[in-house]
């Protein structure tokens, strides 16, 4: 596992944010943005209590441009999985894994780079994908014609290898049992990249109020100077996406819009991102943002 598997098996995070440094599309090299994901993740938290009768929903909190460093953070409250509700395989594949850890020495534990019950399965299928964590999720993206098959980052088949369209990435403690999941897949439509994943947080993740809600926080980090603005958009179903529009303040940089919506109780997450080009590049990575969303409210 290396260190852009480890960043996807753990946080559960935007793929664009660990994307090869040769992809002008991507946001920093691997190793470099290592540290600033890992201060991001930090920032999931375990929920406090909340009221009965809370409504799923997220929201765009502070957004920092820095010269050295920007950010943004997201918060919202989401619906607990039991980890009963996950499949067998991947507890398995937990209990094989924390296993394998704790058979190694102190001194090998001290000087791998591996972490205990982080772990990632590819596939070929967003179906696929839902039935090994043995949870339904929802994606219309997946149906969707005018969208062209790509990997989970986004980026053409065949132009890396070992990477699928697909990603599934989870922790569990060392008792086996889940903490938290994503489902990650990638589309393009010309040179615009589409990417979604759904986030599950179980019991096990932070304290679970007693209507089943989760606070959860999260966000992203670049290690430059980035132009940033949040505002939200209407989605069919009713509910309001919460969107943050970011262009770096760099030559060959891209336009990359974040949307965050529930559905299910869960969080998604869709990322667009396309070439920059002023206004106009923005309004193109928009357009298809608001094409994927309403894939959304389509029976």
């Amino acid at each position: 596992m290396n260190g852009r598997d480890l960043l996807d098996a753990v946080g559960c995070v935007d793929t664009a944010l660990v994307e090869d440094a040769a992809d002008p599309a991507g946001r920093r090299g691997p190793f470099k943005r290592m540290m600033a994901i890992a201060a991001c993740l930090c920032l999931l938290l375990a929920g406090c209590s909340l009221a009965v009768g809370t409504i799923w929903g997220v929201q765009i909190g502070d957004l920092f441009t820095g010269e050295e460093e920007s950010s943004y953070s997201v918060s919202g409250t989401v619906r607990t999985v039991p980890d009963a509700e996950f499949s067998q395989e991947l507890h398995e594949i937990l209990e094989e894994d924390w296993a394998a850890w704790w058979a190694k020495s102190e001194m090998e534990r001290m000087i791998s780079s591996t972490l205990p019950g982080a772990s990632y399965r590819e596939y070929e299928t967003w179906a696929e994908g839902a039935e090994f964590l043995g949870v339904g999720l929802a994606n219309p993206l997946e149906t969707a014609e005018w969208l062209e098959r790509a990997t989970y980052t986004g980026t053409l088949e065949g132009k890396q290898e070992l990477t699928r369209h697909c990603r599934t990435s989870f922790r569990g403690n060392a008792d086996g049992k889940v903490e938290r999941a994503a489902l990650t897949a990638g589309y393009r439509t010309g040179e615009i990249r589409v990417m979604l994943w759904a986030e599950l947080r179980t019991e096990y993740a932070g304290e679970t109020a007693a209507d089943g809600g989760q606070k959860v926080e999260t966000g992203a980090v670049w290690p430059e100077a980035v132009n940033m603005y949040a505002n939200s958009i209407a989605m069919p179903d009713g509910q309001e996406a919460a969107l943050v529009v970011s262009q770096p303040r760099r030559e060959d940089s891209y336009v990359s819009i974040d949307a965050y919506f529930i559905q299910d109780g869960l969080l998604y997450t869709l990322n667009v991102v396309g070439p920059d080009g002023g206004d106009e590049a923005v309004a193109a990575v928009r357009d298809v943002l608001e094409q994927a969303l309403d894939c959304f409210g389509q029976e």
